[in-house]
């Protein structure tokens, strides 16, 4: 299996050339965030805050809190 992620232009995903559904705003941004950094580890706070700058919705702290 081969992944392709395009990030000039459009963002996108083909997965052994197939294209990959991303889902939502906060996904496709969940996403550009991970290969923005993807060469160094991401505390679940970091990510948090790239997904809201502004407030984080009380449902954040929950999740990143999941083992």
């Amino acid at each position: 299996m081969t992944l392709a992620i395009s990030v000039l232009g459009p963002l996108s995903l083909d997965r052994s050339g197939a294209p990959v559904e991303l889902g939502g705003a906060k996904l496709r941004l969940l996403l550009g965030v991970l290969i923005a950094h993807r060469r160094s580890p991401l505390t679940p706070d970091q990510i948090c805050d790239a997904l809201w700058p502004q407030e984080q919705p009380r449902s954040a702290t929950a999740t990143r809190r999941r083992p």
